[in-house]
């Protein structure tokens, strides 16, 4: 019998291709139209600062 973390891991892999295929380079039109605007509004620019993009779904935010 698979453990917890296992079962979450495969229903979290099973479904990751086809979020990244959704989500593409750049973002859904949510992402795009909205809540990157405030994003990158309150953020700031990037040039010299290091971020971690840990967790974040496909890391399309990450350059």
């Amino acid at each position: 019998m698979a453990s917890e973390l296992e079962t979450v891991e495969h229903q979290w892999n099973k479904h990751a291709e086809v979020w990244n295929q959704y989500i593409g380079d750049d973002g859904d039109s949510n992402r795009q139209e909205s809540s990157d605007i405030y994003l990158w509004k309150y953020i700031g620019n990037v040039d010299d600062k290091v971020i971690l993009d840990a967790g974040c779904g496909n890391g399309y935010l990450t350059i």
